[in-house]
């Protein structure tokens, strides 16, 4: 037999024995404890460049004084919470005011980050790890983090942070449903 020939048997032979023995043996780093019949939606930042309506209202935000901006960035950001301004820095509404932020940020001042989730801190505990299996292609694999809350988010309700701009507000569509499947993870 070549050289060639018995490396490929020994390739062989290793996949058998680690078949073998990864069917002996768990590797699992944690357990999931799922539950069916949640709401799911999801948020993102506007980008202020993406909206090409041109009428533009003066706004008043607090420790910066007045600045110009769309009409439709801002409807948009009074519903998503943050929007990134055409000048590259972060825009919010909360307490009835406008303000300034190098980030968009959570509910407790932290910046938001892909997987950020918002829920009802009565349900599901702040810091909480989980997984949807249910939500379409590349987004059922990833583990999202409790560290958001929303007025709207009440009971087996969860909102996931998607990212931003115009492709992070398609996939809030493609997300949107009534009947997911939400894994809560516990580490061991």
């Amino acid at each position: 037999m070549s050289l060639g020939g018995r490396k490929r048997h020994f390739v062989v032979y290793l996949l058998i024995v680690f078949t073998v023995l990864s069917s002996r043996f768990t590797f699992a780093t944690h357990d999931e404890t799922c539950s069916s019949q949640w709401r799911v939606t999801g948020y993102f930042t506007p980008v202020e460049m993406d909206y090409s309506q041109t009428e533009q209202i003066q706004i008043y935000i607090e420790a910066l004084g007045e600045s110009l901006h769309s009409v439709a960035f801002l409807k948009a950001v009074k519903i998503e919470g943050w929007g990134k301004t055409k000048e590259g820095w972060y825009l919010g509404r909360f307490s009835n005011k406008w303000h300034k932020s190098n980030y968009p940020l959570n509910s407790l001042g932290r910046p938001l980050s892909t997987g950020s989730i918002a829920t009802d801190k009565n349900i599901i505990p702040t810091g909480t790890t989980l997984k949807i299996p249910s939500l379409p292609n590349r987004l059922r694999h990833q583990l999202y983090v409790s560290d958001d809350v929303g007025s709207a988010i009440k009971n087996t309700h969860i909102d996931i942070y998607t990212g931003e701009g115009w492709q992070a507000e398609q996939t809030t569509f493609e997300i949107t449903g009534k009947d997911h499947t939400v894994c809560r993870i516990s580490s061991i």
